[in-house]
């Protein structure tokens, strides 16, 4: 995350407790993935991310962004 030239380094994970990293399957990451069988009804799925930021900052305390890419395959 960043904030003109101050950044926050974090994670983001696959479960509340934060022990499982979202990546793809490498360097100790889990992968997210699922099944679906078509044709079918239309399928929503909600997944819920959450974030740590890796270790304390001295940064301000402001608005910080990043943007995330997710790749889907199908």
């Amino acid at each position: 995350m960043q904030s003109g030239a101050e950044q926050l380094a974090y994670n983001l994970h696959l479960d509340a407790n934060r022990t499982e990293i979202w990546g793809d399957g490498s360097g100790g990451t889990s992968e997210l993935s699922s099944l679906v069988r078509l044709p079918g009804p239309v399928y929503s799925w909600l997944y819920p991310v959450y974030a740590r930021i890796l270790s304390p900052a001295a940064v301000d305390a402001k608005s910080y962004v990043d943007t995330v890419v997710i790749q889907l395959s199908y």
